[in-house]
């Protein structure tokens, strides 16, 4: 049987920038290794059921391999659940910020950027871009949670919706987060 996914160690980054004072507040970037202005920027959202025990590290290899290819990738941390200030809202607040960082970090616009999440991720990407002043050139949601109330009605991953939720109900504008009422 070959390595876990989450066991593979992936190429160090081209540069790891803070861009808030918490310790989560970085963003590991790739800059392309071929001619990329053509390509578009990635902003690359790790995925782990919302939880501190993962980390970006573990999406590295994409993120090479997107830089590879000539694009300019972003991959950020963010607070999880077990960080000071991570679930709801923090976790989304914190890629929602980066919205407004990242096109500096890969010099290009928002609207020449695609936002790719994976898992938990995927589900933080899809909201994040809904509440962005600026389009993006895309969002695409890899294996996203995007239906929290089927995660907690199946209590996926020991209950991950529930801790992400927090004491809050997840509701927003009537509608629960990622899914329906």
């Amino acid at each position: 049987m070959g390595e876990h996914i989450l066991d593979v160690v992936g190429p160090e980054p081209t540069r790891v920038v803070r861009v808030a004072d918490a310790p989560t507040g970085v963003v590991d970037v790739f800059d392309p290794t071929v001619g990329g202005d053509a390509r578009p920027a990635v902003l690359l959202v790790h995925g782990g059921f919302w939880r501190n025990a993962y980390d970006r590290t573990h999406l590295r290899p994409l993120a090479a391999a997107l830089a590879a290819s000539g694009c300019p990738v972003a991959l950020p941390e963010y607070r999880r659940v077990g960080d000071p200030g991570g679930g709801w809202p923090g976790s989304l607040d914190d890629i929602v910020e980066l919205l407004e960082v990242v096109p500096a970090l890969l010099d290009r616009d928002l609207a020449e950027t695609v936002i790719i999440g994976h898992s938990a991720g995927g589900h933080l990407a899809m909201l994040a871009a809904g509440r962005s002043s600026t389009n993006p050139a895309a969002v695409v949601s890899l294996a996203g949670v995007l239906d929290l109330a089927a995660a907690r009605r199946d209590g996926l991953s020991d209950g991950a919706a529930d801790a992400f939720l927090g004491d809050g109900d997840g509701v927003h504008d009537g509608k629960l987060l990622g899914g329906r009422t």
